[in-house]
């Protein structure tokens, strides 16, 4: 197994984990025709993914309300993501090999939430102070 791919095998995921978009854009498919890259951060972990959206395959209807929502004018939360597999580890991005490739296939739970809300929730979690040792750990 190849360094890249131990690493890999090592992202965990699970359908409860949380999502929110970074960004997403519209490029050239390899196979013709435009699709769309959507980069996500899990925020359990900061973990980066991606996933590809061909408006064209029965599956973009499962993205719909993530991407009409393309200004990030609303917060939201996604779960129900899950990672593309090949031989039972996660599948890279081509260009950022720890970032996992997200199934488009996936049917997103999609929580909408006030943007500035969800934003400052995220921001408190990330900056509570570990918990202490506990004395049996």
């Amino acid at each position: 197994m190849a360094d890249g791919e131990e690493k890999m095998a090592k992202i965990t995921q699970s359908l409860d984990d949380h999502w929110i978009v970074l960004k997403q854009f519209q490029k050239e498919s390899r196979y013709g025709g435009m699709i769309l890259e959507i980069t996500l951060v899990r925020i359990e972990d900061l973990q980066i993914a991606h996933t590809y959206i061909d408006p064209d395959n029965k599956n973009s209807k499962y993205w719909q309300d993530i991407i009409a929502n393309e200004a990030r004018e609303q917060g939201q939360i996604l779960k129900g993501l899950k990672f593309k597999r090949q031989g039972g580890i996660p599948m890279a991005h081509s260009k950022h090999p720890l970032e996992p490739l997200i199934n488009a296939d996936s049917r997103p739970e999609v929580y909408t939430r006030d943007k500035q809300t969800m934003l400052d929730a995220i921001w408190e979690d990330l900056n509570a102070p570990a918990q202490q040792e506990l004395p049996w750990n």
